[in-house]
């Protein structure tokens, strides 16, 4: 096989890659076959992105608020200085494992109603990174040999290994208000965009744009309502 991201020849690969993790809705469907990313890319994703870009916003809440389980069949969760807010099987309950007897008293006399979390992306760097890696594995479900050619030398090479002042944007539309942040619906589109293409990554009813080529460039950025619509610009 040849990996769709070092483009190394290797054999004897065993890894199952998801497009999307399992964790935020990557069923059967996002499930790529073993002679598409190799072992060691696999785990640098998977360790290096993935691990991380779970743990920030909007992906947290997002798993948070859809009732979803890790790996080990744990509820999601994510830290607050009471506790540890976890998801649940019950629609728009959440729960809480507090940090102390205090702070259980004052969650359930009342004292303390509201959680407040950070609404905030905190690396954007990765984030987009990790968009890059769904968006070369849709690419590749439908046509691996597409994959690795020369047209999508500048979003493989940012995924997998950016240099130094490599550039790259991305954005989001998240209104978890619209729905209670119950909408389970999970796919990946790769659309023409001007003279080239855009991912559209939907992830439990998330929007995430990023183009797969770094000459496109989104005119509009300026007229994005926030904090609705979120656009990123970043650089390694």
């Amino acid at each position: 096989m040849i990996c769709i991201f070092c483009l190394q020849q290797k054999e004897n690969q065993c890894s199952v890659e998801h497009i999307i993790p399992e964790s935020l809705g990557g069923g059967d469907w996002a499930i790529l076959t073993p002679d598409t990313v190799c072992d060691s890319c696999n785990h640098y994703f998977g360790s290096k992105i993935e691990s991380k870009v779970l743990q920030d916003y909007p992906l947290n809440m997002l798993r948070l608020f859809s009732g979803v389980t890790t790996k080990k069949k744990k509820w999601a969760s994510i830290d607050h200085p009471l506790g540890k807010l976890k998801a649940s099987p019950y629609d728009s309950v959440i729960g809480l494992d507090p940090i102390s007897e205090e702070a259980e008293n004052l969650v359930l006399s009342g004292k303390i109603s509201q959680f407040r979390v950070v609404a905030e992306t905190k690396n954007p760097l990765l984030m987009c990174r990790f968009l890059l890696k769904v968006a070369l594995e849709c690419v590749a479900r439908d046509t691996a040999l597409d994959a690795i050619t020369i047209k999508y030398r500048e979003p493989r090479r940012f995924a997998r290994n950016p240099k130094v002042g490599d550039r790259w944007w991305f954005m989001y539309r998240y209104d978890p208000n619209s729905d209670g942040g119950r909408n389970n619906a999970t796919s990946v589109q790769i659309m023409p965009f001007e003279d080239a293409e855009i991912a559209n990554i939907t992830i439990f009813g998330c929007n995430f744009l990023v183009p797969l080529s770094e000459r496109v460039v989104y005119r509009a950025k300026d007229e994005l309502p926030e904090p609705e619509y979120r656009y990123f610009e970043v650089q390694q």
